[in-house]
């Protein structure tokens, strides 16, 4: 990364896939868990903050990069006592999407 704090696109994604390729054999589900919860605040916060990515808007790094999270770690978080989408009530689906939209939104 460079010394004025911006980066690449790639870059951005690095950590992402270097955590993945480091726990692929050892799955700490405590240590993925927090990693990931981590890095997701770190996301938000970062396109909270406009963070200047050299080749791309934040706001489409960021969605990506929650994607890539979801899809490298998903089979190691089926750990997770998450409750389903589809069992949440209309208004807890709500509460969940106004929360979101708030947070992307600022």
């Amino acid at each position: 990364m460079s010394i004025d704090n911006t980066c690449t696109e790639e870059e951005y994604y690095e950590e992402i896939f270097q955590f993945y390729e480091d726990t692929i054999s050892s799955a700490n589900q405590t240590e993925i868990e927090e990693w990931m919860d981590t890095k997701y605040l770190s996301i938000l916060d970062d396109l909270k903050c406009k963070k200047p990515i050299s080749d791309a808007p934040i706001e489409d790094v960021a969605k990506n990069a929650i994607i890539l999270i979801l899809n490298l770690f998903k089979t190691k978080k089926m750990y997770c006592n998450a409750v389903s989408w589809q069992c949440l009530s209309k208004e807890e689906r709500k509460l969940v999407q106004d929360s979101l939209y708030n947070v992307l939104k600022n």
